[in-house]
């Protein structure tokens, strides 16, 4: 074959449209054709300065040896010539030793089968993208125009390594503005944080091929986690191992890449940082593949990634501080018109109940007196009984009524919220009526004290204990537990009481806390309304979760005693309950 035929062939090679592999393959196997080359092969550098043998067109015992050791740039003949980014060419005479690996100690017993060598380098006016080797058993020397076919096909090589590289670059580009739209898509729709965190590991890892990822926001000025997500499985070793390198990046605010974990996996670990605060950090594992290269793992997308989601966070973080402020604005705005009416009903009631308490106290008064001095027949003597025994439930319940619809001084003070509680599961086991009710309290270490009436917030727990036990019809188990909380950036006790009463009707759950509402034949309605008010006069709020079949867990949130709160000893409730001064 005529060398401008063969040029031809290669330029016409490397401008088609076959795989680019293919392509360098094709022209490899036309140079060793032409020039008889024994071995013919391509080094590779890589971004770490090494060569690594990629493209060979025979698997020779040379080849081998050649592709088990990675040199230096400047290392060698090969590195030499990468580094020089000139041509060499030698004979069987004055090749050097090893071709100048020294550690290649293999190689002394294979070289003595070729007679000549030449090593081009693969590059243009910026870069050096590798080495051509070509090694052949015939001949001494190779000819003028043998160089010329190795000049332009190195030249054409290195256009199609540059080539790779550009697909290599539009990929990982394409690849990464794929990403961020898909990750864009779940920033900016209407789901709650869990499940936007829950997404972004998922895109994460599917996008990377990695086994497990793992986003994680921390508390604002604190190193506690606020919120995790995580996709794919990995063992409760490697996840602990994990935690550790989150726990490294969020304190140094820097990426920690490539730790291995166990024999065959790598952790990528990435913060999130805003305006020079860790928001969050997000973590993958992947297989180990050979490759110590962050790039070639494809962790690369994961900076990319942490810096998207830094503004992206932040803005869902905020909007759901938002969303709960308000929420939280609505509620105490409905809280205010209700007990506003509630207000206006109290008062109107009051005024009922003391124009009927005055005539039944009378009546009550003339009853007793009559029993006391009347020899009556057992008929009659019962029916004295009955009305003595209805003036005097008549007379609780309009107390009741008077209580809830009076203005009651609170007597605040620094109290110990557990004390309460042991004192009153006490008092109730005491009570032979209580026996069959078991009680179980958990309370955490260091509980920080309540500014409270401790008269009026024991009245609530009674009254929550007492439903409780009716609730079981005296036969169950009650759980009190007591922890600290900060909701909305104020700090509470909390004192939740679960019974195993089989829960309230849903039906009737939003009315439980109105007044004269009940489900009990001879209730009055106003317990729990009571006991809302009097914790509402603390500036505390009670919730209900309810589990239909199995029992009610009554909360109760009570604000914690600080300077700004441990103020006034003595004050009023408030006729609009929940309004903040």
């Amino acid at each position: 074959m005529e060398l401008v035929e063969l040029i031809s062939k290669i330029v016409d090679i490397s401008h088609s449209n076959i795989d680019l592999d293919a392509r360098i393959n094709g022209i490899l196997k036309l140079i060793q054709k032409y020039v008889e080359a024994s071995d013919i092969s391509i080094y590779i550098l890589d971004k770490d300065k090494r060569l690594t043998l990629k493209y060979a067109v025979q698997n020779s015992l040379v080849t081998n040896l050649l592709s088990s050791y990675r040199p230096l740039l400047g290392e060698g003949v090969p590195g030499l010539v990468a580094q020089k980014r000139e041509p060499h060419f030698y004979s069987i005479h004055n090749i050097p030793k090893r071709f100048g690996l020294l550690l290649q100690t293999e190689l002394d017993n294979v070289l003595s089968n070729y007679r000549r060598f030449a090593f081009l380098p693969l590059c243009d006016e910026s870069k050096c993208y590798g080495v051509l080797l070509v090694f052949s058993s015939v001949g001494s020397l190779f000819t003028d125009n043998e160089k010329k076919l190795f000049d332009i096909a190195a030249r054409e090589l290195t256009g199609l390594r540059k080539l790779g590289e550009l697909y290599i670059y539009s990929s990982k580009r394409i690849t990464e503005l794929m990403t961020l739209s898909e990750i864009g898509k779940v920033l900016i729709s209407s789901q709650d944080m869990d499940s936007i965190l829950k997404g972004i590991g998922l895109i994460v890892a599917k996008t990377l091929g990695a086994d497990f990822a793992r986003v994680v926001l921390k508390e604002k000025n604190g190193d506690k986690h606020l919120l995790s997500a995580e996709y794919g499985g990995v063992s409760n070793e490697v996840k602990s191992e994990i935690k550790r390198i989150e726990k490294l990046v969020v304190e140094q605010g820097k990426r920690f890449s490539n730790i291995p974990v166990l024999e065959n996996s790598l952790v990528y670990s990435s913060p999130i940082v805003s305006k020079g605060q860790v928001l969050g950090v997000i973590s993958v594992v992947k297989r180990n593949d050979g490759t110590a290269n962050s790039d070639d793992n494809g962790f690369y997308l994961l900076d990319t990634i942490s810096n998207y989601l830094s503004s992206g966070l932040e803005n869902i973080i905020l909007r759901s501080q938002l969303k709960d402020i308000i929420d939280e604005l609505n509620s105490a705005q409905e809280r205010i018109i209700q007990q506003e009416k509630l207000r206006s009903l109290g008062e109107m009631t009051a005024n009922i109940a003391h124009e009927i308490k005055n005539p039944l106290v009378i009546i009550g008064g003339f009853a007793k007196r009559l029993a006391k001095k009347l020899e009556l027949k057992p008929p009659e003597r019962r029916y004295l009984n009955i009305i003595l025994r209805e003036v005097g439930r008549l007379e609780s319940i309009l107390t009741e009524i008077l209580t809830y619809a009076k203005d009651i001084p609170l007597n605040r003070t620094s109290v110990d919220i557990d004390e309460i509680l042991t004192d009153l599961i006490h008092f109730f086991k005491s009570d032979p009526l209580w026996e069959n009710v078991e009680f179980a309290k958990e309370s955490e270490a260091r509980l920080p004290r309540v500014f409270c009436d401790p008269q009026q917030i024991k009245q609530v727990f009674i009254n929550i204990l007492v439903n409780a036990y009716e609730a079981m019809a005296g036969e169950g188990k009650i759980k009190v537990r007591i922890f600290p909380k900060e909701i909305l950036k104020k700090h509470y006790v909390g004192v939740a009481i679960s019974d195993t009463g089989g829960g309230i009707d849903p039906l009737i759950i939003d009315n439980i806390f109105n007044p004269f509402f009940t489900t009990k034949e001879r209730g009055t309605g106003l317990g729990l309304s009571i006991s809302n008010k009097i914790v509402l006069s603390h500036r505390g709020k009670i919730e209900v979760e309810n589990q239909r079949g199995v029992g009610a867990t009554f909360i109760v949130y009570l604000p914690v005693c600080d300077d700004s709160t441990c103020v006034h000893q003595n004050d009023k409730m408030p006729r609009t309950q929940g309004e903040d001064t």
